[in-house]
């Protein structure tokens, strides 16, 4: 039986811009796409410098997602890989509200992306001008399986005198 293992990337980019007017990266409700300071996964704010935190941030996020996710059987049996795009926005005090799948591979894969990103913590919020705002996030999700190695013999060839 093939042994099938999950190994989910997720590629969160941040932008790190100076101040941007309100208006130039606003959505509707005033939801932001770019802020002064970037909302964060939590775990890091003890991180003094802001790359180390963001890295720092960067990868707890991806331990949560590494504990949390599970891949769909229908998709493992069917072998079904994809990239998954979730979008949610972070709400000034950190919540998680308004998730939905954006692209998806099908199988399940973006339901159950869906599922983990709901089960999110409180991350904390981004700032403009030093008050907290809505932030827009577009995460990839990528699943793949790993392929099982093919063995390969290392066969000797013997020449007899």
């Amino acid at each position: 039986m093939k042994i099938l293992q999950l190994f989910l990337i997720t590629i969160l980019s941040i932008c790190y811009l100076t101040k941007l007017s309100a208006q130039d990266e606003s959505t509707a409700d005033d939801v932001k796409k770019v802020v002064e300071t970037m909302p964060t996964f939590p775990g890091c704010e003890d991180e003094q410098d802001e790359a180390e935190r963001n890295k720092c941030a960067q990868e707890k996020m991806l331990q949560f997602l590494y504990e949390n996710v599970e891949y769909p059987i229908i998709a493992r049996e069917n072998g079904v890989e994809g990239i998954v795009i979730i979008r949610f926005i972070v709400d000034k005090d950190g919540s998680i509200i308004s998730p939905e799948i954006m692209r998806e591979p099908g199988a399940n894969l973006g339901k159950e992306a869906l599922r983990v990103v709901k089960m999110f913590p409180k991350w904390n919020p981004g700032l403009l001008n030093g008050e907290p705002v809505k932030v827009q996030f577009n995460i990839p999700v990528k699943f793949y399986l790993e392929k099982k190695k093919k063995r390969k013999k290392n066969r000797k060839s013997r020449k007899s005198k």
